[in-house]
């Protein structure tokens, strides 16, 4: 007896990313973060720690499809709450952040794709970020 494999369509694609949303809002929401916050702080790591502000707010715009204020609004945000802050080591404009919100150590050497204004992200630290100006 032979069997059929189920049909993968779009529908149960979306299905399983809503689900899964859902789960992952569920432990943000625990954690008194926002999905949107969440995706800015992972743009930031993903770039290897160092991005410029600009370049992050189009990357979080491309992942959310959301309105640049909306998106700089974030970035905002979670520098206030000391999540993201200014690269004390980097050129003007460069953040950093470590999980209590202080930058103990100079960041590492940015990669060679960075472009100077650069946002920096590593573990254990959080996020950094830098103005293009």
């Amino acid at each position: 007896m032979t069997t059929t494999a189920p049909t993968t369509d779009g529908r149960v694609i979306a299905l399983a990313h809503y689900a899964a949303r859902a789960l992952l809002e569920g432990v943000l929401i625990r954690h008194g973060a926002t999905f949107e916050q969440s995706v800015t702080l992972r743009a930031v790591a993903v770039a290897g720690g160092s991005v410029d502000r600009d370049r992050l707010v189009a990357d979080v715009i491309g992942s959310l499809k959301a309105d640049e204020s909306a998106v700089r609004a974030v970035i905002d945000g979670l520098t206030a709450a000391g999540l993201l802050e200014r690269d004390p080591a980097g050129p003007p404009g460069c953040a950093s952040a470590t999980p209590d919100g202080s930058c103990t150590t100079p960041p590492p050497p940015r990669p060679p794709r960075s472009p100077p204004g650069c946002t920096r992200a590593s573990r254990p630290r959080t996020s950094r970020w830098r103005d293009a100006s």
